[in-house]
């Protein structure tokens, strides 16, 4: 069982970008629950990926900055407490949660 999980993760390169291992989008997060969108954050960087964008309510910006600073973190450009930012782009990440 050992060998299995050890073949499936590939050993970095010591002189790697971390744009190498992929791009991810977390969407995430309302006025009331910042919480769980830095939970969700936390959780994406520690499973390997790269880059990290949350695009997240203007509402929550500051707490997310501040508890996640590892992230890019993104407003919504339309409103201040929900999603409705329809110019997002989503071409240029490998995984969207």
């Amino acid at each position: 069982m050992k060998e299995y999980f050890s073949s499936l993760l590939h050993k970095r390169d010591k002189f790697a970008h971390k744009g190498d291992f992929g791009r991810g989008l977390l969407i995430a997060g309302c006025r009331e629950m910042c919480g769980a969108a830095i939970l969700a954050a936390r959780a994406s960087l520690r499973s390997g990926i790269g880059l990290l964008h949350v695009h997240a309510p203007a509402s929550i910006y500051d707490c997310l900055q501040a508890a996640v600073p590892e992230a890019m973190v993104q407003r919504d450009a339309s409103h201040e407490d929900s999603f409705a930012d329809t110019h997002l782009s989503l071409e240029n990440y490998d995984a969207i949660a």
